[in-house]
């Protein structure tokens, strides 16, 4: 192969999403934008917030406010997916 040519290799790279979920409103709680709502799907969760450790799993998740968005909940459950080594070492 001649190092002069102008043939060059090319790389593409095919970015998918990292979250797919569905969302959906279930209730107004107050007219003052209080609302309660459930999230379903591949979605981000934290394990040790404090250490900025996130995955993507499946699961389930209601969150809202209330009081005038004093005070906001969220209750989750996710299965978390066994890693290997090297696809940690990946992301």
């Amino acid at each position: 192969m001649n190092p002069t040519s102008s043939w060059h290799a090319t790389r593409q790279w095919i970015s998918l999403p990292a979250e797919i979920f569905y969302e959906r409103k279930l209730r107004d709680l107050s007219p003052n934008y209080d609302f309660l709502s459930i999230r379903a799907g591949s979605q981000r969760s934290t394990r040790f917030p404090r250490f900025h450790l996130t995955d993507t799993n499946l699961g389930v998740r209601v969150f809202g406010n209330y009081a005038s968005n004093r005070y906001q909940y969220n209750a989750a459950i996710f299965d978390a997916a066994r890693r290997t080594r090297t696809a940690a070492s990946i992301r």
